[in-house]
């Protein structure tokens, strides 16, 4: 009889075990995010954005930090005034800024506003785009009354782009670059020495920097200083506006090189406007 309540003591003891094992982690987990506190409040995911209270048929897009996730929604009443005055309000509460206010003809508006993480550690500042569409002024066969769209994107800080993990001897020099005659531009150059492989730096730079808002693009970069392409380098981009507004933009190259003692030499070059030197 003895044994036999031994024997059901030790399957109960295994059977509950791995349950209070997961209990005991996910305390932990969430002791850790709770005492962080500030990361939960950062509305760097477009999940962070508040809907409408009305909102219904909400239809999410994905798409890479350079060109923005969105979101669109629907509402039944056409006052676009409320709903401004809604993410107006909303928005002040998380801390963004509003940039511009724009009222269209046909009675809608876009709101863009920014937010910049206040301690300052984020490399990158994010953007918020919300338009509404008042469909009742000139689509009203729809039977859609107000449409919400909204767009988030990352803008990347080139001064805060990323150094390897575990790099050694790094240095930093800026040179100053033409770009057209009579115009030049700062280049931040930071090269450093790592054991880590060539495709483990290439393969981080390629995961890291796009989800700060810079776009990989499979080209050969080209170096101001040498004036000639560099072969087999990585370019990272970032773009915005347009010829009749003026584009304004910031790359990041990364060079590597092996060395015969088998440490890599990483070169980083940092070129943009000051827009996004800051």
């Amino acid at each position: 009889m003895k044994v036999h309540l031994r024997l059901h003591r030790k399957i109960l003891l295994l059977a509950v075990l791995p349950v209070l094992l997961l209990f005991v982690v996910g305390a932990v987990v969430y002791t850790l995010l709770s005492a962080k506190g500030g990361q939960r409040s950062i509305p760097d995911q477009l999940e962070a954005v508040p809907l409408h209270p009305d909102a219904h048929n909400v239809i999410r897009y994905d798409a890479t930090w350079d060109l923005g996730p969105s979101l669109s929604y629907e509402l039944d009443h056409d006052n676009v005034t409320d709903t401004l005055k809604f993410y107006r309000e909303q928005l002040f509460s998380q801390k963004w800024v509003l940039d511009d206010e724009y009222h269209d003809l046909a009675g809608g508006a876009i709101l863009s506003s920014t937010w910049k993480d206040p301690a300052d550690n984020l490399p990158y500042v994010v953007r918020l785009f919300v338009t509404i569409i008042d469909y009742t002024k000139w689509q009203s066969k729809l039977g859609i009354a107000t449409r919400v769209e909204i767009k988030m994107k990352r803008f990347p800080l080139l001064d805060k782009t990323p150094v390897y993990t575990g790099a050694t001897n790094v240095e930093t020099r800026v040179i100053s670059v033409p770009t057209t005659p009579g115009r030049s531009i700062d280049e931040t150059v930071l090269t450093f020495k790592t054991q880590a492989s060539r495709a483990d730096v290439e393969n981080y730079y390629k995961q890291t920097l796009p989800q700060y808002g810079w776009m990989y693009f499979d080209d050969e970069p080209y170096d101001n200083e040498k004036q000639e392409y560099i072969t087999g380098a990585l370019l990272f981009r970032w773009i915005v506006g347009a010829e009749e507004i003026g584009i304004q933009g910031a790359s990041v190259t990364v060079q590597t090189e092996e060395g015969s003692d088998r440490t890599l030499t990483v070169q980083l070059k940092l070129a943009g406007t000051k827009e996004f030197v800051r």
